[in-house]
């Protein structure tokens, strides 16, 4: 699979995390899980993103089964319930009256970062791209 890194965000530079945003509430990440790729570029994505367009050897283990983790999150597919559950995880909540209010952090970017927590949450079981 070919991935478009140039026209997404780096959402995590230690762990070369990236995502797109498809619609509102539904994003597209992508994390590499290459240990030898994650070493070479680990808090530095530009030169990442550099290296996948233009060396071979980096470009076919991100574009082999084993090189990422990837996948989408649609808020729609997740009650608030399970959407309130992953975000605790990461110290937030939905609850307007909570003092841990996502909006309140990360004001029109809140849902964004809901589908990030979600899918670091997932990615180990549901985004595995070699099964």
């Amino acid at each position: 699979m070919r991935y478009d890194l140039k026209n997404m965000i780096c959402t995590d530079p230690a762990t070369l995390q990236f995502g797109k945003g498809l619609s509102d509430g539904c994003w597209y990440y992508l994390q590499v899980r290459d240990d030898s790729v994650l070493c070479k570029y680990e808090d530095n994505p530009n030169g990442f993103v550099e290296a996948y367009y233009n060396d071979k050897d980096v470009r076919r283990i991100i574009d082999s089964h084993t090189g990422v983790y990837a996948g989408e999150i649609d808020l729609a597919d997740y009650t608030d319930e399970e959407i309130e559950d992953h975000i605790n995880a990461y110290g937030y909540s939905l609850n307007e009256g909570a003092t841990n209010f996502i909006q309140n952090t990360y004001g029109d970017s809140w849902k964004q970062i809901c589908c990030e927590c979600i899918f670091e949450q997932l990615m180990l079981s549901d985004f595995r791209l070699d099964f």
